[in-house]
């Protein structure tokens, strides 16, 4: 009787010695599972910060290659220079180029590519810019506007991502711009002292007309010449035209009668 009790006693311990073992491996078994999901929830905080980090990252921007490209395009010409910028609280790349002998600069938004503005006779550059209204179009509703006869410089121009002409208006009063839209031919801005004055500061005068001082400088200089800019003035009672000039690639700056066209001075500007 006392071998079947102690018999009972080691199968009773044995059965409690497994149950404790199951237990405990099915606690590690949770142990490891709970260790497994923890490491999964930190794999999937880890992917939304990435892709947290890549929505705020800044969009994507062109290069000083595309902007050098975008210039080059336009104008023609040779890269001088790019350098970054911010204008208006814009970023931008200003290309500094040489096109058709004129210098540019071109600002280009660093974020859409677009050309904001360009500083420089886009008349003279390689590539012709095409725009509705012509020169002499431009030229033809300054001398409506001012009521003066003979422009003494126009350039064609971008500003606020518009094309316009710059025209100066021949005469001795320093302010006489007239900024006109080159595709609608609006008024873009004009100075207040170019309607009032000039046209009276002419009436003793006999002033040869620009048309005619280009005949004359072409007789001197040969026919590759252009006129880079022009003023009027006035000194004694004598009215003189001061020019500077671009002949055979060699640039002076004149100084000529404006009544007889005779070459007062002439220096060659290096």
């Amino acid at each position: 009787m006392r071998k079947q009790t102690f018999a009972f006693s080691i199968l009773a311990s044995s059965l409690l010695i497994a149950a404790c073992s199951t237990g405990q491996a099915l606690e590690n078994n949770q142990s490891s599972v709970d260790r497994q999901t923890a490491v999964n929830v930190g794999d999937d905080s880890g992917d939304s910060s990435t892709d947290e980090s890549q929505s705020s990252s800044p969009s994507a921007e062109i290069s000083t290659e595309q902007a050098s490209q975008i210039a080059t395009d336009l104008l023609g010409g040779t890269i001088e220079k790019v350098d970054r910028d911010v204008e208006d609280g814009v970023t931008v790349y200003e290309v500094e180029l040489y096109s058709g002998q004129e210098d540019f600069d071109v600002d280009i938004d660093v974020a859409t590519g677009d050309i904001l503005n360009i500083d420089g006779n886009l008349l003279e550059a390689e590539n012709t810019i095409d725009v509705s209204i012509s020169k002499e179009e431009a030229e033809d509703i300054a001398r409506n506007q001012t009521g003066l006869a003979d422009i003494a410089q126009i350039e064609l121009e971008m500003k606020n991502q518009s094309y316009v002409y710059d025209i100066e208006m021949l005469s001795i009063d320093d302010d006489t711009d007239i900024v006109i839209d080159a595709n609608s031919g609006d008024v873009y801005s004009m100075d207040t002292s170019i309607a009032t004055k000039g046209a009276d500061a002419f009436k003793d005068a006999n002033l040869m007309p620009r048309s005619e001082l280009e005949s004359i400088l072409v007789e001197q200089f040969g026919e590759d010449l252009t006129i880079k800019d022009l003023d009027l003035d006035r000194e004694n009672g004598k009215f003189m035209y001061e020019v500077e000039i671009i002949a055979d690639n060699v640039r002076y700056e004149l100084v000529v009668d404006a009544e007889n066209g005779t070459l007062l001075e002439q220096e060659i500007d290096d």
